[in-house]
C-alpha cells in the first residue's frame, strides 16, 4: 500500500521547519541546540526505521519532537498496518509542550501517543499490557 504523501510532505515539512527555525518557545537560549537530536541524526534514524519496518516505537522522551518527527516520517512512509508511535514524556509540560505541538499540527495525533508519565512505570505497564 503507498503511503499517504500529503501526510508524508506535511511531516517532511515539519521536520525541516523545526531544522531550519527551531521551535516557536525555548525553555532557554541554546536549550535546542543541547537537546534535540540533530536533523542530521534524525535522518539516520529515520533511515534505519525504513530499513527495520517496525509496526510499534517506543520512544522515550520527546522535548522538542525532531526525533519523534522523524520516527513519524519513517512510520509513515512505509505505510504498514496497525503501526504506532508511543512516546514517553512525563516532563514534556517543561518544555511548554512544543515538542507534542509539533506532533498534532503535523497531522500525526492518530500515529502517535503521548504518554506522560516517567518510563520506568510507564514501560512495565506497556508490557503487562501486551504492547510488543
Amino acid at each position: 500500500m503507498p503511503p499517504d504523501r500529503e501526510l508524508l510532505a506535511t511531516v517532511k515539512d515539519a521536520r525541516r521547519r523545526l531544522a531550519e527555525s527551531g521551535p516557536p518557545r525555548l525553555r532557554a537560549d541554546g536549550d535546542f541546540e543541547r537537546v534535540a537530536l540533530p536533523n542530521q541524526d534524525c535522518d539516520v534514524l529515520r533511515d534505519l526505521l525504513l530499513d527495520a519496518r517496525p509496526h510499534v516505537v517506543i520512544e522515550i522522551g520527546l522535548a522538542y519532537g525532531s526525533s519523534a518527527l522523524a520516527i513519524a516520517e519513517a512510520l509513515v512512509a512505509q505505510n504498514l498496518p496497525d503501526t504506532k508511535h508511543l512516546i514517553i514524556d512525563a516532563y514534556q509540560d517543561r518544555f511548554d509542550n512544543v515538542g507534542w505541538e509539533a506532533i498534532v499540527s503535523a497531522g500525526l495525533g492518530a500515529l502517535c501517543t503521548l504518554v506522560a508519565e516517567r518510563s520506568q512505570l510507564a514501560l512495565p505497564r506497556l508490557l503487562a499490557d501486551g504492547v510488543v
